[in-house]
C-alpha cells in the first residue's frame, strides 16, 4: 500500500483506492512507466482475489 498526502496529513490508500488510481494514469497519462504501472496492477489484482469480502 503507497501513502500519500492529503491536507498535511499522512493516510494508507487501500487496495481498491491504489488499483483506481493505478488504472487511471495507464489511462491518461503517457509519460509513466507503463511496465511498472502493469506490474502494480496485476499484483493489486491478485491481492484483492484473494481477500475475503
Amino acid at each position: 500500500m503507497k501513502l500519500f498526502r492529503l491536507f498535511g496529513k499522512k493516510e494508507e490508500l487501500g487496495p481498491e483506492e491504489e488499483l483506481r488510481q493505478v488504472e487511471f494514469k495507464l489511462r491518461h497519462s503517457y509519460n509513466v512507466d507503463r511496465a511498472k504501472l502493469e506490474t502494480r496492477k496485476i499484483e493489486l489484482e491478485k491481492l484483492l482475489l484473494k481477500k475475503p469480502n
